[in-house]
């Protein structure tokens, strides 16, 4: 049986896309929510993403920091040795790619997301007892 390795996530791109022979590589930043005591606060997280062939040479021009993307793919681990020491990292290789929104530079109006947090104290979570 083969292992499940599908990642999806929407997320602004953090700098402009970078293309080298073929391959676009491009970082995203995406919020998420934690319970700190009893409050729920917002975190940001990173990831790093290729993009390779004709789609990366498309649409490279068009990865502009801010431009917010709906992206799927799957995981690859990077593996090279550096000063004797061995260093990987974790990447995502993105499959399907499809802009879903505005630069906020562009936005004219600004429509308020709701967020987990609010009314946090309010409302439990399946989660609430293991302090995630």
């Amino acid at each position: 049986m083969k292992d499940l390795n599908h990642v999806s996530v929407i997320g602004r791109l953090t700098r402009d896309a970078e293309l080298k022979d073929g391959k676009c590589n491009f970082s995203i930043a995406f919020n998420t929510t934690k319970k700190d005591g009893d409050k729920w606060v917002d975190e940001v997280n990173y990831l790093n993403l290729m993009l390779f062939g004709n789609l990366a040479t498309a649409l490279q021009p068009r990865l502009t920091k801010g431009t917010q993307v709906a992206i799927t793919g799957h995981l690859k681990q990077s593996r090279w040795e550096k000063d004797g020491q061995k260093m990987s990292a974790l990447n995502v290789v993105v499959d399907e790619i499809q802009m879903v929104g505005r630069k906020k530079s562009e936005s004219t109006e600004s429509v308020p997301f709701p967020s987990s947090n609010n009314n946090a104290s309010d409302v439990g979570t399946p989660f609430d007892d293991f302090g995630f």
